[in-house]
């Protein structure tokens, strides 16, 4: 009898044990830090503070092990798509999607992104591009901010690999070039 009851602390007992070392809780002030950061970035969101939810949605998910709404990724990724950042809205609206928010508008917002957008790379030109223009600009404010976005990043003289509406582009080298929905558009030198 003595025998089955060792048997039976040692088998019920020890995966409890190795559970909750795997487990690590937050720390109580990175928890409460978390939870101050939500609360900013849900201010910031309603006052259109795009640049300070996105700062705010930066910290948050550098802390390590805690806990926060799905719906704290949903208003990053509306902070990036106002900063033209559409690989980082996508990823943001992964991250609430697969956090639990609102599973219909994430996917409905993923779709927009693959029918609407496709993937860039334009890499370092021989002759310096410093600019990035579309034929024709487009009428939705974000799709402006992505060109935008891409553009800045064209000028500092650097690769860009991210994401552009679809249609036809033009380098400050003469280079032209189509995205197409969905696809992943490499401009290599000139």
């Amino acid at each position: 009898m003595r025998y089955l009851a060792l048997v039976f602390c040692v088998c019920v007992a020890a995966p409890t044990v190795v559970q909750a070392k795997k487990v690590k809780k937050a720390k109580a002030g990175d928890q409460a830090e978390a939870q101050r950061l939500v609360e900013e970035i849900n201010k910031l969101a309603k006052r259109n503070a795009w640049s300070g939810v996105n700062s705010s949605y930066a910290k948050l998910t550098k802390l390590k092990r805690v806990t926060f709404p799905a719906s704290a990724h949903f208003v990053g990724a509306q902070a990036s798509r106002a900063a033209g950042n559409v690989t980082n809205t996508l990823a943001r609206v992964k991250k609430a999607k697969a956090a639990g928010h609102n599973a219909k508008a994430c996917t409905e917002w993923i779709n927009d992104i693959n029918k609407n957008y496709g993937q860039v790379k334009i890499l370092k030109q021989k002759k310096p591009n410093r600019a990035l223009a579309a034929a024709s600009a487009p009428f939705a404010p974000d799709r402006r901010g992505a060109i935008a976005f891409a553009a800045t990043k064209v000028k500092s003289g650097k690769k860009f690999v991210g994401w552009l509406p679809t249609g036809a582009y033009k380098l400050g080298n003469g280079k032209t070039f189509s995205v197409l929905a969905g696809r992943t558009t490499t401009v290599k030198k000139k």
